[in-house]
């Protein structure tokens, strides 16, 4: 529930006229989020049966580059395409979501690479990372519960805790004693 409350909860604590178009903002910021992280998987076997740190290095970066080609394919899409595509998905009901849809998938697509990374640090052995999302998750519920904020508000503080927290998760590193330092 904690990898993924920053996507799951955060509606709740919107006022209600902004819900909707938040919602769908976030369900295509979801699409961003999977197709930047579909990489993962297929890289974590072969970093499991690697023996060689150069390979599991390799296979890692490879997993955040086809993640970063596939977060920037799908803004550049949301960036060139967004009337369109919201017209189709959306029947044109949300139109005001174009503007914030290119930014919130480059933030999707951060905090994609950060759970890679993450989860690679788990698989290690090292969990003191995970403990970056409850303070981020207690932080965003709050500034959204306190500010009342609107649309453009609401888009941006969640893009900018998507990009913080994976970029946190990415550039923090943990030593074998489980110590997470920056």
């Amino acid at each position: 529930v904690l990898f993924n409350w920053i996507f799951a909860f955060d509606t709740a604590y919107l006022p209600l006229e902004i819900r909707a178009d938040y919602a769908a903002v976030g369900i295509l910021g979801k699409v961003v989020f999977f197709a930047a992280s579909m990489s993962v998987p297929m890289m974590f076997a072969r970093i499991a049966h690697s023996k060689d740190e150069a390979q599991k290095k390799l296979y890692m970066n490879l997993a955040y580059g086809f993640g970063i080609l596939a977060g920037l394919g799908l803004t550049g899409i949301f960036y060139f395409f967004g009337t369109d595509l919201v017209s189709l998905i959306y029947g044109g009901k949300y139109m005001s979501i174009i503007p914030v849809l290119p930014i919130y998938s480059m933030g999707a697509t951060a905090y994609a690479l950060g759970l890679a990374r993450l989860n690679y640090k788990i698989s290690q052995g090292l969990y003191k990372s995970w403990l970056v999302l409850l303070p981020v998750a207690i932080i965003q519920a709050v500034a959204l519960t306190m500010f009342k904020p609107d649309l453009e508000f609401a888009i941006t503080l969640q893009t900018i805790v998507l990009m913080f927290t994976g970029i946190l998760l990415v550039v923090t590193k943990e030593d074998s004693n489980n110590q997470a330092k920056l």
